[in-house]
């Protein structure tokens, strides 16, 4: 599980859009949830529309169907899915989206999870109540604003210092 904060305004999206098209479609399939201020059901509803799967009314039908088609293609077609959740979270989006992570009792990791936001959402995350949380997460990287030297520009590969991550070991070099 990986943590990406950054300001407003700053390229989050764009980051993820280059991070997801560097991943080969063959080993990995990108599901991007853009959440902003939706419930557990929203956020299950737009994860098995991203998978293709019917959207069910209730939330543990949706829960169910979402573990089983993610289970499917890690195991029958080693296909490991990466789930990108972009902006504000609510609390209960978080615990649900830690539970969506747990397979076989925490012994396996089927769902690489990437949790994308401003600042407050790293805030939020070190709270106690999301320790369970946090102590998955993996990766934490806060991507810094420009320096005084750097030229404003709405290119971001052009403007952004080079931030260095890895997710599920492949490591990039954003410029």
């Amino acid at each position: 599980m990986g943590l990406v904060t950054r300001e407003p305004g700053s390229g989050k999206t764009t980051i993820c859009r280059k991070v997801a098209a560097s991943l080969h479609s063959g080993l990995y399939r990108v599901l991007y949830v853009p959440l902003s201020t939706g419930n557990v059901t929203d956020m299950y509803k737009s994860i098995a529309w991203e998978l293709g799967l019917p959207t069910e009314r209730s939330r543990a039908a949706l829960y169910r169907v979402i573990r089983a088609e993610v289970t499917r293609l890690c195991l029958e077609t080693k296909v490991r899915p990466v789930l990108v959740v972009d902006e504000h979270l609510r609390s209960e989006v978080l615990e649900d989206l830690r539970l969506l992570t747990n397979y076989e009792m925490d012994s396996q990791n089927r769902l690489c999870l990437i949790l994308v936001g401003q600042a407050e959402l790293r805030r939020r995350i070190a709270m106690a109540v999301h320790e369970p949380l946090s102590q998955r997460v993996v990766v934490r990287h806060h991507i810094g604003g420009l320096t005084r030297d750097e030229p404003l520009s709405a290119n971001v590969s052009e403007t952004t210092t080079p931030t260095e991550f890895s997710v599920e070991g492949r490591a990039w070099t954003l410029r």
